[in-house]
């Protein structure tokens, strides 16, 4: 495939990572507006900055890495693109395959919500395609996903709202929360640097349990749970609080933005 990245910003980068991995693309150019930026990715990767026309005309598959306010102008100067053989990839949160097609109808078009630890290639990428896309696309829109972490395709697009709060949002909400306790760690006697490697390296062990195990997280806690012990007694007072309603409620605030982004 020759790819087009308009934007590469980190999640762009990441999923261009993930091809050099995977060894599944022929050519890749870039429009990125910033100087700076280009000079960097010409540094690292090779890739020469091109005009928005160029990219899109020369490219197989064409992701979009901007802002969601960017798209409209963007796909303006798309309109008149071929669709035959050529395919549109979205990293826009809360930015419906419909705005594509509305800009040419007859295009494929993928919807992915990565998330940063894409990075690292542990990314989670939730993505769901029209019916344009063809299984051969799907298949390498899987392996450049699989390259970057985990991936999974979804049906119905309406998922990808509820994937935004979950994944897409989730590791925000995970660093706050190892931030918490690292904290407390550090009130307890420990430095902040020794008590955030201990959960962070606990999340990682926790995360790989959950995904090697066919038991369920509460299965895992009774595993983690001895009478009258440590755990019970952390788990008891956490019953006390309305701990679990307030983090339903912060994921719950990230889809209910991700929808309304999709409404304006």
């Amino acid at each position: 495939m020759r790819v087009g990245f308009i934007g590469f910003g980190k999640m762009a980068e990441a999923m261009y990572q993930g091809m050099q991995v995977a060894e599944l693309w022929e050519s890749a150019c870039v429009v990125e507006h910033s100087e700076q930026r280009l000079v960097d990715i010409k540094q690292s990767y090779g890739l020469e900055g091109v005009t928005l026309q160029d990219c899109v005309a020369s490219s197989d598959v064409v992701f979009f890495c901007v802002k969601p306010q960017q798209i409209d102008g963007i796909l303006d100067q798309c309109k008149d693109v071929a669709p035959q053989d050529k395919m549109w990839v979205s990293i826009l949160a809360g930015t419906p395959i419909s705005v594509f097609e509305n800009a040419n109808a007859d295009m494929a078009v993928c919807r992915v919500m990565p998330n940063t630890p894409a990075l690292v290639g542990e990314g989670m990428l939730a993505w769901v395609a029209n019916s344009a896309v063809t299984d051969t696309q799907k298949k390498w829109l899987s392996d450049i996903f699989s390259a970057c972490g985990e991936s999974m395709e979804f049906a119905e697009e309406s998922a990808m709202d509820v994937v935004t709060g979950i994944s897409g949002s989730g590791p925000a909400f995970l660093y706050q929360l190892a931030d918490a306790i690292a904290s407390e760690g550090v009130a307890q006697g420990l430095d902040y640097d020794q008590a955030l490697g201990l959960i962070s390296q606990t999340m990682i062990g926790a995360g790989l349990m959950m995904q090697a195990s066919e038991r369920s997280p509460k299965e895992l806690i009774s595993d983690v749970s001895s009478p009258n012990g440590t755990t019970v007694a952390g788990l008891t007072k956490m019953s006390d609080t309305s701990i679990t309603e307030d983090i339903k409620a912060v994921v719950r605030a990230a889809i209910d933005r991700s929808r309304a982004l999709g409404e304006t």
